[in-house]
């Protein structure tokens, strides 16, 4: 018997620039509350009123790195995709941060 999700139940900030992602991420997240955003902008001011559980998020080509760091300062769980290869200098940037 499958046990239930460490998710459930929890909110999740998804914040990409394709509307398709973050379908994509609402509908395997269906444990979890999805808050989608498309801007950085609107992100930024979302974090800046809310404490989600979990924040998911391109890190290449919408500000990624100033989320990264917002995320830190906030002790906030992120995961970073990206469909571009990352290079070693990125991956370490990203760990480190």
């Amino acid at each position: 018997m499958v046990g239930d999700s460490p998710l459930k139940n929890k909110v999740i900030l998804a914040f990409d620039d394709k509307p398709d992602v973050l379908d994509l991420l609402e509908e395997k997240l269906d444990m979890s509350r999805v808050v989608k955003k498309k801007d950085y902008d609107d992100t930024v001011a979302y974090l800046e009123n809310h404490h989600p559980n979990l924040v998911i998020f391109d890190i290449m080509g919408v500000n990624g790195f100033d989320l990264l760091q917002i995320c830190a300062e906030n002790k906030l769980p992120a995961v970073i995709l990206t469909a571009h290869e990352l290079t070693l200098d990125t991956l370490k940037k990203s760990i480190e941060m």
